[in-house]
């Protein structure tokens, strides 16, 4: 991913990035809309507005700043913005991470059961149930980090919005996934002297100090648990600017958690959306929208608007037939139409990388 460089913000931005009120902000819009940028930008504004207040009240602390993403590249992106954006100063510690590596670098914990050793147990545990594997994966992923584990019992009558509807999960399904799956689940990672990767928040809600920082920016929101977000929220300064930058149409995990859950409070006048999109053509656009028209909304999601991007582009192609001559005819318009000096391509697919595709790139 390229990242943007020297960018100044609209007058669409320009109203959160000038908002230096403390607590919580929440910034939403649809893919392309500039939310990223826009929290960095505004990250910029608040270093210095903390930076101006601690010199009136004589505080020499350096300023404290926080930076999540769900994943690596979303980090690399990230980092790559806030080094053009932001003033790198010896008043002002940076921390930009996933959750999971920062979760690990502050609570210690390094014994964490590997993915493939998780299925094997889960899919032991669960084979009188009759659930795809990976939906039951996913829904013990869901229920051990929306409750805590004082609270697992929740689950039984839990709303279970974002879920879906198939396969069906009635009030006696669930009690036998949480006595005969999860709990069983947690027994075998104490007894193996190991912790699951929802375990993390956890800890570092319940196992370390406080780290105060002044600033936090939390990207693709949507993609963390609840425990997460009060593992975040536990270690923010009294004083402190927490922004959320999300939308639950891009979300790539269902997590079925409300704001309120986490003890966070959003309202109207702590909420932006941004309209304008400066990603996308419009064709694209267009045909976004027409792909996500069945996915349920909420008040986290906005909704591809062609009318709202402003350039115009070639129409998207969509391919049909064998994978390997997918490939080949991707590979050939590359070759034939990208300037790879100057621009990026990214392949993209839901299982992850085929490693029989590495000579055909090479």
């Amino acid at each position: 991913m390229r990242c943007l460089k020297n960018v100044k913000p609209t007058p669409e931005q320009l109203k959160i990035v000038s908002r230096n009120r403390p607590g919580v902000e929440v910034i939403r819009g649809a893919a392309g809309s500039g939310k990223t940028t826009t929290a960095i930008l505004r990250l910029n504004s608040l270093v210095e507005f903390v930076k101006s207040r601690r010199t009136r009240t004589g505080n020499t602390d350096p300023v404290r700043i926080l930076l999540l993403t769900y994943n690596r590249t979303l980090r690399g992106y990230v980092n790559e913005l806030v080094e053009d954006q932001v003033a790198r100063e010896k008043k002002v510690e940076f921390t930009i991470n996933t959750f999971s590596k920062w979760a690990v670098d502050l609570t210690g914990h390094k014994h964490i059961v590997p993915h493939g050793r998780r299925a094997t147990i889960i899919e032991s545990l669960g084979k009188k149930l009759n659930y795809p594997l990976d939906f039951l994966i996913s829904e013990v992923e869901y229920l051990m980090g929306r409750f805590s584990p004082d609270n697992l019992d929740e689950y039984l009558t839990a709303r279970r919005d974002g879920r879906g509807t198939t396969p069906r999960v009635e009030k006696a399904q669930r009690h036998t996934i949480l006595e005969e799956v999860v709990k069983p689940y947690q027994d075998w990672l104490s007894s193996n002297n190991l912790i699951d990767w929802n375990d993390l928040a956890l800890a570092a809600i319940n196992n370390v100090q406080s780290q105060k920082y002044d600033i936090v920016i939390v990207d693709e929101a949507q993609d963390f648990s609840a425990n997460q977000i009060r593992a975040i929220t536990q270690h923010i300064a009294d004083v402190s600017f927490l922004t959320f930058v999300l939308d639950t149409v891009q979300r790539i995990y269902a997590r079925g958690y409300t704001w309120a859950e986490t003890g966070l409070t959003i309202r109207p006048e702590n909420s932006w959306r941004l309209g304008r999109n400066y990603r996308n053509t419009k064709q694209i656009a267009q045909f976004a929208a027409a792909l996500v028209q069945q996915i349920p909304v909420d008040d986290d999601s906005t909704l591809p608007d062609f009318e709202a991007s402003e350039r115009d582009g070639k129409l998207p192609q969509v391919l049909k037939g064998k994978f390997s001559d997918q490939l080949n005819y991707a590979i050939a318009e590359i070759q034939k139409n990208v300037d790879l000096d100057s621009e990026s391509v990214a392949f993209l697919h839901p299982l992850g990388w085929f490693n029989h595709t590495n000579p055909d790139f090479s």
